[in-house]
């Protein structure tokens, strides 16, 4: 089982958005997905209760029991577990850190967020935790390529040598409207541009989980 935890310590990440998302393109009849709601806020399960679909599996958690919870899922035959976690907890971050087979760190593109997302980055790296950032809710891309705003957050972050995946996801309204209905969007609009970063982002995660391998 690949365990994958989505953190930030600042807010307005994204980042249960994107636990959302990812738990359910993770899904699928053969790879069963577990997303685990770790955060009081329970922002995940308020998506769980409109979902018509029973999967992937929602289990809401404290953080002193996801351990039990991932030591079940794994026994159960759960391909691939998510967590997403609280975001003013730092000790609570490092718990899920160190149950985590990679940490994905999302984080805007502007200044603030890129000068607060060092918080989590400290975590990561203090545990030993593999981690990568996502370059989330960016503008969308350009027939000429990226935003000048993504190229320049690559740059802030490869100057404190924090690794960032290639691939970022954009902001767009349609992300929330699935969320409304208890979808995701690669359910909602399987064709939209958004469906397509989700994937790409998620092929390119599967990717750097095979570079570290599971601890």
């Amino acid at each position: 089982m690949q365990t994958i935890l989505v953190a930030s310590r600042k807010g307005g990440s994204g980042k249960t958005t994107l636990a959302v998302h990812l738990a359910t393109i993770a899904e699928s009849p053969t790879s069963p997905a577990l997303l685990i709601d770790a955060d009081p806020q329970g922002s995940a399960s308020f998506w769980y209760e409109r979902r018509a679909s029973q999967t992937p599996l929602l289990s809401a958690v404290a953080v002193g029991g996801v351990a039990q919870v991932l030591a079940d899922a794994k026994a159960s035959g759960i391909a691939t577990a998510i967590i997403d976690s609280p975001p003013h907890d730092a000790p609570g971050i490092a718990q899920l850190m160190r149950l985590a087979d990679l940490a994905i760190i999302p984080t805007r593109p502007g200044p603030l967020d890129l000068a607060a997302v060092g918080a989590t980055i400290e975590i990561a790296r203090a545990t030993k935790t593999p981690f990568i950032v996502l370059l989330n809710a960016t503008p969308p891309a350009r027939a000429d390529g990226e935003p000048s705003i993504v190229t320049e957050a690559r740059q802030v972050l490869d100057s404190i040598g924090a690794p960032v995946l290639t691939r970022y996801v954009s902001q767009r309204a349609v992300l929330s409207h699935s969320l409304i209905t208890g979808e995701a969007v690669n359910e909602f609009a399987p064709d939209s541009p958004a469906a397509q970063e989700i994937a790409a982002a998620w092929a390119m995660i599967r990717k750097v989980l095979k570079q570290t391998g599971n601890r």
